[in-house]
């Protein structure tokens, strides 16, 4: 008989997104078939936009739990799924069945994946450790009427609180102290940033200014001073406060900059500099996140971060901002993210290629003109005279740093 989460706690501790990726593996390697990575993802959209409810489970007898769940159809409103599935009590994923039309065992259904998303976050977020579903409300005041006043009389009155009577607590006696929220807080950027040094990863004494010729005007050697002349304590500040690329600090900074994507242009150019300038200068001000290949890549890299975060558990990987080169300071590049393996650091940089039409990956290294990967002797690596090779390159010699991870999704 089923029990409802909301009654009795699922006990299992340590579900996670690495145990979905291999369950989706087994698919992958059985078929030839890399579609079920987009049903993966279909799910954890459903999920996030609260399709699935009454999550619940058998009590393993045999050391495995059963678990279901109810599932609204995406394009159906009044119709709903019952994936089901099982788990052993390792967290390892045996099989799974669907009532849809395609959940015959073993079932790679979005509805499955959708109740694998929903487990993965109850155990993430400890939830069977917790008392009670409900909290009481015997301690809540009974609503009662009130009768309005104006706001200045509210607001206008001067404040009788004189302040805490005792301000020298000293917080340093605590021994271990923690909160729940404290070690949630484990898991956020600011902690992965404290685990890991900060971009770029040199000291140097000089800066770019000196490269400047010598005719400038004020006006101009006051712009070169204020954004081009930063020592490095305010270049990692910059690059800690851009880690949510896409913010208006990010931007501003890049508009000011010749970036990564900019670097192929530059470096193959061999005429007409001035127009190259006003094309660099005109691009920075489009919006190109419409474009499809730009969209794909854009809803995709923080789910391909996440599975290398889960394929290399060993590893620290945070997200990086925008990282100025300590002495050619108007250079700037924008990596995918930082990665601590051991001592060792190195970039991570993703690319999400476009294909609607699906053409198989050989064939597009063949066929499609100026592609970002080739194929030498059935080994496929990145295009080095490709745009994106520049880009590592560029994110490399601004980072001070000597290897980079570079992740292609492709499906």
């Amino acid at each position: 008989m089923y029990k409802s989460v909301l009654e009795n706690p699922l006990c299992l501790e340590g579900f996670e997104l690495q145990h979905i990726l291999e369950y989706a593996e087994n698919f992958s390697n059985s078929t030839g078939n890399n579609s079920v990575v987009t049903r993966m993802k279909q799910g954890l959209e459903l999920y996030n936009d609260k399709f699935l409810s009454d999550l619940r489970f058998v009590i393993p007898e045999d050391g495995k739990f059963t678990i279901t769940a109810d599932v609204r159809a995406a394009m159906k409103k009044r119709v709903k799924y019952q994936p089901v599935s099982e788990v052993q009590t390792d967290c390892k994923v045996l099989q799974a069945q669907c009532t849809c039309a395609v959940g015959a065992v073993p079932a790679y259904c979005k509805h499955v994946f959708t109740l694998l998303h929903a487990i993965s976050d109850y155990s993430k977020q400890k939830l069977y450790a917790a008392p009670t579903a409900k909290l009481q409300t015997w301690h809540q005041p009974k609503a009662m009427k009130t009768v309005p006043l104006p706001c200045q009389e509210v607001f206008g009155k001067p404040s009788t609180y004189e302040g805490p009577s005792n301000t020298n607590f000293n917080w340093g006696a605590l021994k271990d102290f923690s909160l729940p929220i404290f070690d949630a807080c484990m898991e956020s950027v600011e902690a992965k940033y404290k685990l890991t040094i900060p971009l770029p990863a040199v000291a140097c004494s000089n800066i770019g200014i000196n490269e400047f010729p010598d005719d400038l005007t004020l006006r101009k050697m006051l712009f070169i001073n204020m954004h081009y002349s930063k020592d490095l304590s305010e270049l990692h500040e910059i690059e800690k406060k851009t880690v949510e690329q896409k913010s208006l600090e990010w931007q501003n900074g890049r508009k000011i900059r010749l970036t990564g994507s900019n670097i192929k242009d530059i470096v193959t150019r061999v005429k007409d500099f001035e127009n190259l300038a006003a094309s660099i200068r005109r691009k920075k001000d489009m919006d190109i996140s419409f474009i499809p290949a730009v969209a794909y890549g854009i809803q995709n890299e923080e789910y391909v971060r996440q599975w290398y975060i889960a394929k290399n558990p060993q590893c620290v990987v945070r997200k990086t901002g925008l990282v100025i080169h300590p002495v050619y300071q108007y250079i700037a590049a924008s990596p995918d993210g930082l990665i601590k393996s051991g001592d060792d650091y190195m970039l991570l940089e993703i690319k999400c290629i476009f294909n609607p039409k699906n053409i198989p990956l050989i064939e597009l290294c063949q066929k499609r003109v100026g592609f970002c990967l080739v194929n030498t002797d059935g080994k496929i690596s990145l295009n080095k005279n490709h745009k994106y090779y520049y880009q590592i390159q560029c994110q490399l010699a601004v980072s001070n740093l000597k290897e980079c991870k570079h992740k292609i999704f492709f499906f």
